[in-house]
Formats: C-alpha cells, structure tokens, sequence
C-alpha cells in the first residue's frame, strides 16, 4: 500500500477527523458487571464484601485513577478516554505478575523446606548413628580402662598387705618383748617399797582423819552459834509479825461489828419507812373518804341555793382545806421516800466500802497466817537439824 495515498483516501473520506473526535470524547466502554468480572482481582478485600457492583466499580476507579475527567459513570455503563483502558490492563497485568511470583514464591519455599527437612532428617540419622558408633567404642574403651585399673589396684592392695603384715608382727613381737621387760622391772619395784608403802598408807590415813574430826567439830561449833542468833532474830520477827496480825483481827472484828450495827440501821429505816407508808395510806384513805363525803353534801346543798348559802360556802372552805391537807401528805410522803432512798444508797455504798476493806483485811490476814506457819515451820526444822548435828 501506499501510506501517503492512504492517509489522503481516510481524510477524504473523514475517518481521520472521526478518530480524532472519537479520541477527543469517551472511544472505550464497559457495562458494571463486565469491568467487575474482569477487573475485580483489583480490588480489596474490604471492598468485595459491598453487594452493589456499580458502587464498587465507582469506588475501584476512584482508587485507580487519580483524574476524575479520564472516566465517567452511566446508568449502565462506564467510559474512559483513550488509554485508561491500557491503564487498567497493566494494572491487572502486574496484579497477575505479582500473584504468580508470590503462588512460585511458596511453592518453590515448600519444595525447599521439604527438600531441607529430608537433608536434615538424613544428616540427623548419619549423626545419630556416628554418635552411637563412637558412644559404645568410648564405652569399651572405658570397660577396658575400669578392667586395668582394677587388675592394678588389687594387686597393688595384695602387695602393699603382705609388707604391712610382715612389718606389724615384727612391731607387735618387739613390743611384746619389751613390754614384759618393763612389766617385770616394775614388778621388781614394787615388790621392794610394797611394805613402805603399807606404812605410809595408815599412817597419811590416820592424820586425815584426825584432821577432818577437827575441821568438823570446829565447823559443827559455829553452826550452831551463827543457826542460835539467826533463831533469836526470827522470833522477834514472828513476835512482831503475831502483833500486827492481832491487831488486824482487832480491825477486821471491828469492821465486822461496824457492818452489822449498819445493817440494823438500815433494817430499823427500812421498818419506819414501812411504817410511815402504813400511815400515809390510811391518812390517804381517811382523806379520800372525807373528800367523798364532802362532795355528797356539797352536791346536796347545791339544790338548796336561797336559804342554805353560809353552809355551802363553809362546806367548800373545808373541802379546800382538806385538799391542801391531801397535797401536803403527799409532799410530805415523797420527801420521806426520797430521803430514805438517799440514805439506803449511802448505807449500801459504805456497807459494800466496808466489805471490800474486810475482804483485804481477811486476805492480809490469811497471808500473814501463811507466813507466821511457814516461818514457824523452818524454824521447827532448823532447830531439828541443829540438834542432830549436836
């Protein structure tokens, strides 16, 4: 063909001018579900789970295509200037390049590790075996080594024996022999000063003796002087101590007879106030009878209002004066319960006073009791041994 004859054939007939509007405008078109089929290894897996395709066809070009007038959506379909189309192949082109290199990557990876786990496997038991050999020919060197020095030591033990025997029975025979002559020198010996010494014997015997009678007597005599003054001393001292504790008793039977006098006083009060109640009661109830009676008169009189009014006014003058009475005794009878309640609670607190002093007294006392027993027990018992010794 002849290209200048072409080019003017294709502008003549205005395909030239076609192709370039057509590049000027949207030339390549795909519907959402064919760019989805085809160009779906492009997207993430965030993305795969949206169910609408045309959304996630907008969202993968958006992502792809930085220029926004490079592509436009329609209702059914999607358009592209001239390029992007070349764009999105190589795109998916390196996406398929990437997912094969990485798919060689792993198998080759497994067929290495499978490859270097048999090698190791087979060094592994190459190794063990080597180990085992040399294990059980250091083990018989051993054996052979143990086997040696057990020859050795007990033929060394059996000769080193035999020359400790040989030297003991020579050591013991000599000690023998000179043993028995020093055994009959001293024998000799004491054959010779047996006699001296049977004198020296009774005679050093006799002047210990002698000696320790001495010392005894000598100790026995100021025993009994040091046990006669210690003795005297302790008797003043029991003396004393019997003093005190006659005169506890006198307090304690004191306090005894204290404690008694008040609580007969408090019985004789307890008797009056008995008595005294006794007489408020009847008082009461004599007063409250006259009170009765007064009101019957008074409610007698009030019929009569014209000619009995001086004998209503003084039946109300005596009423008055018998309420006032009535107000009086009661004061009168709670005053007294209050006075013998305030003088019952003073007895009882000096009575129980009283009883914790005689507690104490009887305490000391038995004490004392205990002291006086045991020192005149000791003393008893002294006075035994001293006369013993004596």
């Amino acid at each position: 063909f002849d290209s200048k004859r072409a080019v003017q054939q294709l502008r003549a007939c205005g395909v030239l001018e076609t192709i370039r509007i057509s590049a000027a405008g949207y030339p390549s078109r795909w519907t959402y579900p064919d760019f989805f089929s085809r160009y779906r290894v492009l997207l993430k897996k965030s993305d795969m789970t949206l169910a609408d395709k045309k959304l996630v066809c907008k969202n993968l070009l958006e992502t792809l295509i930085k220029e926004p007038d490079m592509f436009q959506f329609g209702k059914t379909k999607i358009f592209f200037r001239a390029g992007q189309v070349a764009y999105l192949e190589k795109l998916r082109a390196d996406r398929f390049r990437s997912a094969c290199i990485r798919i060689q990557k792993t198998v080759r990876g497994w067929l290495q590790r499978v490859r270097f786990l048999k090698i190791r496997k087979t060094a592994i038991t190459l190794q063990r075996y080597g180990r085992g050999f040399m294990a059980r020919r250091h083990a018989d060197f051993l054996r052979q080594t143990r086997a040696a020095l057990i020859c050795q030591k007990q033929l060394r033990m059996v000769r080193d024996r035999r020359a400790f025997l040989r030297v003991r029975r020579a050591a013991v025979t000599i000690q023998a022999f000179t043993r028995g002559m020093f055994t009959r020198r001293i024998f000799k010996e004491f054959l010779l000063h047996h006699k001296a010494m049977i004198i020296q014997r009774c005679v050093r015997g006799w002047l210990q003796r002698r000696k320790f009678q001495r010392s005894r007597a000598a100790a026995i005599t100021l025993q009994c002087a040091f046990r006669c003054v210690r003795a005297k001393r302790r008797v003043q001292q029991l003396k004393v101590e019997a003093r005190s504790a006659q005169h506890l008793k006198k307090l304690n039977s004191g306090m005894e007879n204290k404690i008694v006098q008040l609580q007969r006083k408090m019985d004789d009060k307890s008797k009056e106030q008995r008595f005294q109640n006794e007489q408020l009661l009847q008082v009461n109830s004599s007063l409250g009878g006259e009170v009765k009676l007064l009101q019957k008169k008074l409610q007698e009189v009030s019929s009569l209002q014209q000619g009995g009014g001086g004998q209503l006014a003084s039946l109300h003058d005596e009423l008055q004066r018998l309420r006032e009475e009535l107000q009086e005794a009661h004061a009168l009878r709670g005053k007294l319960q209050e006075e013998h309640a305030n003088e019952k609670q003073g007895l009882t607190q000096w009575v129980e006073e009283l009883q914790k002093e005689n507690s104490l007294l009887k305490s000391e006392k038995e004490e004392m009791n205990q002291k006086i027993l045991k020192l005149t027990r000791s003393s008893a018992g002294q006075t035994l041994t001293h006369c013993c010794n004596v």
